[in-house]
């Protein structure tokens, strides 16, 4: 694939002829859509809840006519929007559906060239059992998640996985979907297919979250009630994503309650946690916020653990019109902890993130466009070692701005966006002297959805990306295909996809570490990093509860940045392939959920060949709940083979030679770690079981949880880091026994 790389970065990028093909195209292509609109006309809205005025997304949304036959049939995004294009003068039905709310029908008259906004709500489906009223839960839906490497996620998800925490968490569902792997109890790191966490790209509302996991395994830095919908890419995205080569985890945030006051409080041996929500101005201008902090170190002293961690959310939303609205949000998270668990100065690893963002939605009156603009600064600070003379640190702040217009035509969806991002880098490893750098980068996008028919869906895309700190333009060629056998609401399917990906900034950590848990966000040292994705995959029903779900894939990596045993820092080539197998039952007293991993990744440097340390060839992931009555029980058992290191052979003694005298010098020898070969020995296997058991009350209004449960209910052993200048081991978590209320007004 080099020699296609290098057609798309050199012959179309030569003395800015990229940005005038690419204004020059988007122009023509405006043109022609305002002309087709003009002699026809469209159907566009929102859909929310009744009650509370919050968005709904995934509702099925047809098209029909007087004699019942269906025209179109969508699904609302997660904003709740939905559009229908290209459409003659006549008599239109819509027809609204969603499990847990009552139907919905609307009868339009569309004139020759008109365009019709809606703004729908829709009422939930309630059941009366004695005094007590049941809502009905808002269950998977299979259509809705369609595509190559994508998992839709929603809070009903979201609930079913098992926790050890009151304060459920999408890093906890993540470590079940094939592909991510999670090395550590503790850390707050995530393997996806070969990549490394910097590899990974997550979005909270448009905001770039540079560290989103918690330093304890299972937590990010957003819970799992704050969630509206979670579109997660395990590779192959369209265009509309760049900037990363693993994967894109694009979250959106729920709105607060537009009616009435609502909130939670909850506690366990994790932390604490409350969150409140409510109207501003009641049906148009809502608050929400969320506040946790850990309470680990503040057990009794047999059950402490060293670490320090929280989070603060807040988020303003006001409708403007009934279909345009703005949000506001800010985020703040913080982490401390002692990677050796003594106390000691030398072992204490810290970070902050910080981010504040603003998001304007919009439904013109006049254009068949959804429009979003954004806008968002983000900040993240992390250090190691004592906390006035860090050994290592790094500091980097960035800032974006971007819009996306997104159009429904009758037989195809057409998406075009710009975007900029500036970074600014602050950085040491090892009491090496500061860095300081700067980078910015900008472009465009387009891709489409074309309908071929009711069940082949292709998209096509291309990505503008440049990068002028490194002199690079590029072009991002993307493909995606999928194929529905049976419809798209019967959700079973076959896909393709294929695509480039480029990453200005990479993640640098030092070679001592037997196990990842330092990274300093730096600009590429050697050439902007690269990766073609090749992936394949199908979706079946085996039973109407039974799910199989497989994908195989390759990626061919380019100008990536390794530290190489002895001979430090190098550019290196890489590949990474597997296979993703899942299997997903579901009933109405519960679920279970088996994922395995079958990955090889493999890095070819100048002068050596090896598998990174964040190769693990094996994972396994089995989850499942089951509920009766008020009890609900969990149980969640991850196993994986063991990660590469590179073995440490010893000190050796140096002495500084001065340039212009090759004699020795009369000073104190240098103590300098020599190491194997790199990356040539690998780590235990990693089991860990923990399981929970739930008793629930809930009426219309109120919800009240207990829970007990145990983290690691082997006590097993698991390798965390090593100390090569103490030499000493650290392992992670053992046996954690967990014991939690919650308490929750609706």
């Amino acid at each position: 694939m080099t020699d296609l790389a290098s057609l798309f970065d050199k012959r179309f990028f030569t003395k800015g002829r990229c940005w005038q093909t690419f204004t020059l195209a988007v122009g023509v292509w405006v043109l022609n859509v305002v002309g087709l609109y003009a002699q026809s006309g469209s159907i566009r809205g929102v859909v929310v809840d009744e009650e509370t005025g919050q968005p709904l997304s995934g509702v099925t949304i047809r098209l029909q006519k007087d004699d019942g036959l269906t025209l179109q049939g969508i699904f609302s995004d997660v904003n709740g929007y939905f559009a229908f294009g290209s459409l003659s003068a006549d008599r239109y039905f819509i027809r609204l559906s969603l499990v847990g709310y009552e139907s919905l029908t609307e009868i339009i008259d569309l004139y020759a060239g008109g365009l019709e906004r809606l703004s729908l709500r829709m009422v939930k489906t309630t059941t009366e059992a004695g005094n007590v009223t049941v809502l009905s839960r808002k269950k998977y839906q299979a259509g809705i998640e369609a595509g190559p490497g994508l998992t839709t996620i929603r809070p009903g998800d979201l609930e079913a996985i098992p926790s050890t925490s009151m304060s459920r968490d999408l890093a906890s569902f993540l470590e079940t979907i094939p592909g991510f792997v999670s090395p550590a109890d503790r850390g707050g790191q995530l393997y996806v297919r070969g990549g490394t966490p910097t590899q990974n790209q997550v979005l909270i509302d448009g905001m770039a979250i540079y560290q989103p996991f918690h330093m304890v395994s299972g937590f990010s830095v957003l819970p799992e009630e704050l969630i509206a919908q979670a579109d997660v890419y395990t590779g192959g995205w369209g265009a509309r994503y760049g900037g990363r080569l693993a994967s894109v985890v694009d979250i959106g945030t729920r709105h607060g309650h537009k009616k009435r006051f609502a909130g939670a409080a909850l506690v366990d041996p994790f932390l604490g946690a409350v969150r409140v929500e409510g109207p501003l101005y009641p049906g148009v201008v809502s608050f929400l916020a969320s506040y946790r902090h850990s309470l680990l170190s503040r057990l009794p002293e047999r059950w402490q653990r060293p670490f320090d961690f929280g989070d603060e959310f807040a988020k303003i939303h006001a409708w403007l019109t009934p279909t345009s609205s703005v949000s506001f949000v800010g985020l703040r998270a913080h982490d401390v902890g002692d990677l050796g668990s003594l106390g000691k100065q030398d072992d204490r690893i810290s970070w902050r993130n910080q981010g504040i963002g603003g998001r304007f939605l919009y439904l013109p009156p006049s254009f068949p466009a959804l429009l979003d603009i954004s806008l968002t600064s983000t900040r993240f600070d992390s250090a190691f070692g004592p906390e006035k003379a860090p050994r290592r640190f790094g500091k980097v702040k960035g800032f974006q701005g971007g819009f996306n217009f997104d159009y429904l035509l009758q037989h195809w969806e057409a998406r075009f966006g710009m975007f900029a991002r500036i970074n600014q880098f602050d950085y040491r490893i090892d009491r090496k002297a500061d860095q300081e750098n700067y980078t910015i980068e900008g472009g465009g996008y387009f891709d489409a959805a074309v309908f071929l028919s009711d069940r082949v869906t292709v998209e096509p895309g291309i990505r503008m990306h440049n990068f002028p700190s490194q002199g690079v333009n590029t072009l991002e060629p993307r493909f995606r295909a999928t194929w529905f056998p049976k419809g798209k609401e019967d959700g079973r399917q076959w896909h393709i996809a294929v695509g480039q990906y480029h990453q200005q900034i990479i993640g640098l950590q030092d070679e001592q570490d037997v196990g990842e848990v330092f990274t300093v966000w730096a600009p590429a040292i050697f050439e902007v990093p690269t990766a073609w994705h090749f992936m394949g995959g199908q979706r079946h029903r085996l039973a109407k509860w039974l799910w199989l779900q497989t994908e195989v894939y390759h990626k061919n990596l380019s100008y990536l940045t390794v530290l190489a045993g002895n001979d430090g820092l190098q550019s290196a080539t890489g590949k990474a392939s597997g296979m993703d197998v899942q299997f997903r039952a579901s009933r109405s007293s519960g679920g279970v959920s088996v994922a395995y991993s079958l990955a090889r990744v493999v890095y070819y440097t100048t002068n050596a060949t090896f598998y990174p340390g964040h190769d693990r060839r094996h994972n396994l992931s089995l989850a499942g709940n089951w509920q009766t009555g008020r009890l609900r029980l969990g149980a969640k058992w991850q196993l994986g083979s063991g990660l590469p290191y590179t073995p440490f052979i010893g000190f050796a003694a140096t002495l500084p030679i001065q340039g212009d005298n090759p004699g020795f010098v009369n000073e104190v020898a240098v103590q300098r770690p020599v190491f194997g070969d790199p990356y040539s020995q690998r780590l235990p296997v990693y089991s860990r079981v923990d399981a929970s058991l739930e008793w629930i009350v809930e009426s219309q209004w109120l919800k009240f949880s207990l829970m007990a449960g145990g983290q690691n209910l082997s006590a097993r052993n698991n390798l965390f880091y090593y100390d090569l200048y103490a030499d000493q081991r650290v392992d992670q978590f053992g046996f954690f026994p967990t014991l939690g209320m919650k308490v929750e007004v609706k």
